[in-house]
């Protein structure tokens, strides 16, 4: 695969470099440093560049192919990122910088290089994107915790059986990437294919970034799940997903929660009108949550549905092979067989996006609004809003957090 040979070459330049940095910062001895440069951790560091290739492809498709380059990641793109692996802050502008300076077509665009040479406003937003995507899975793995937090340095995975569990989430990833660069490099190949504000045109066809997003949910290999799956375009559409801007302070109470907690609940509560079902779709839409839109499982009727809607997510998304060829609609509707199919893939980070809970109707002894898992197994976290309501959800989970939205807010 493509993508494999290039986050293979990117880690391998970047890593060594990061963790001789690490080695010296945090004055670790041989021991320490030997686990550390540990085949799992470098597995681990290629498994979140493969993940952040697929959360930049979402946002930026034609940004992608001069961005992910093996010169340019193994090369000047390098000494930023083995800053970010080292547990260091690098500059969104110098790393836009270097990017600019590569002979790769796609670079010369005015997008990119302004008239004086310097870094456009989008080449560097797009760099500070890709920073923070890749920061994010690095805080978040326990093989790089002990980077971003000395006090984790006793807590470093043993190499042995994680090895393979590791190695599939590698796989795992570099399969969803690849899958983006076949879809993004494929229609620069076909006849007369042009990209303008980040959405693809072949003649009359329209291919939008929300159907790669669904394609990435539901691949070829899931058709026999789409009959639970509701896609998300008609959200995207509605609320204008590609033209969302600010809500920074939120975003980044968000980041800073899902890197703090293994599993946990982060509530948004406001009156209507204020974002909270735009916030949410712009996550799904640049970030790939797995998602239920409250708006299409309206009432307590509903709940069996959107429960099988994330379902299909989770099986697809996290390759549940025994259920690639379908279930009942009576197992899928079953909040005990979503229980298990999270339990089943919760051994890597799972994010869910939960929108207007408050319109599945109320909680009750069975069942949470929009089928919301009563108890959260380790590793999922679920990002939920919701206008004020008598009784709020029973959500078992390690952490939680309640983030009220106010009608004052300039950011409304």
């Amino acid at each position: 695969m493509v993508v494999e040979a290039l986050i293979g070459a990117a880690a391998k330049a970047i890593f060594g470099r990061a963790l001789d940095a690490v080695a010296a910062r945090l004055k670790l001895d041989e021991r320490l440093l030997g686990r550390a440069k540990a085949d799992p951790a470098q597995t681990a560091f290629k498994a979140a560049l493969a993940r952040a290739y697929a959360a930049f492809a979402r946002q930026y498709p034609d940004l992608t192919p001069s961005l992910f380059t093996e010169p340019f990641l193994a090369g000047a793109a390098a000494p930023e990122l083995a800053k970010l692996a080292g547990g260091q802050t690098p500059d969104p502008i110098t790393f836009a910088q270097r990017w600019i300076a590569e002979p790769h077509p796609h670079v010369t665009s005015p997008q990119l290089r302004a008239p004086d040479g310097t870094p456009t406003s989008l080449a560097v937003e797009a760099s500070a994107h890709f920073l923070r995507l890749l920061e994010a899975e690095l805080r978040h793995d326990p093989h790089f915790r002990a980077i971003f937090d000395s006090r984790a340095l006793d807590a470093l995975p043993e190499i042995g059986d994680k090895l393979d569990r590791l190695n599939e989430q590698l796989r795992r990833a570099i399969q969803d990437a690849e899958a983006y660069r076949i879809a993004i490099e494929g229609v620069h190949t076909q006849g007369s294919a042009a990209i303008a504000n980040s959405t693809v045109t072949t003649g009359r066809d329209f291919i939008g970034r929300d159907q790669i997003i669904n394609h990435y949910y539901l691949a070829d290999r899931y058709d026999a799940l789409k009959v639970f799956y509701d896609p998300p375009d008609y959200v995207f559409r509605q609320v204008n997903v590609a033209a969302f801007v600010g809500r920074a302070a939120l975003k980044q109470e968000i980041d800073d929660f899902i890197a703090k907690h293994r599993s946990g609940l982060f509530l948004i509560e406001g009156e209507a009108g204020l974002g909270k079902t735009t916030l949410l779709a712009h996550l799904v839409y640049t970030r790939g949550y797995l998602h239920v839109f409250g708006g299409r499982f309206e009432g307590e009727t509903n709940r069996p549905n959107a429960v099988a809607h994330l379902a299909a997510q989770v099986v697809s998304r996290y390759h549940i092979e025994s259920y690639r060829d379908g279930v009942s609609l009576e197992l899928a509707r079953s909040p005990h067989f979503l229980q298990r199919l999270l339990e089943q893939a919760a051994g890597e980070r799972i994010v869910i996006a939960y929108d207007a809970l408050d319109q599945g109707g109320a909680p009750n002894d069975e069942s949470n609004p929009l089928g919301l898992p009563r108890s959260l197994p380790d590793g999922v976290i679920v990002l939920a809003t919701q206008r004020p309501v008598q009784h709020p959800p029973r959500c078992d989970a390690a952490a939680s957090r309640v983030y009220r939205l106010e009608a004052g807010d300039p950011e409304n």
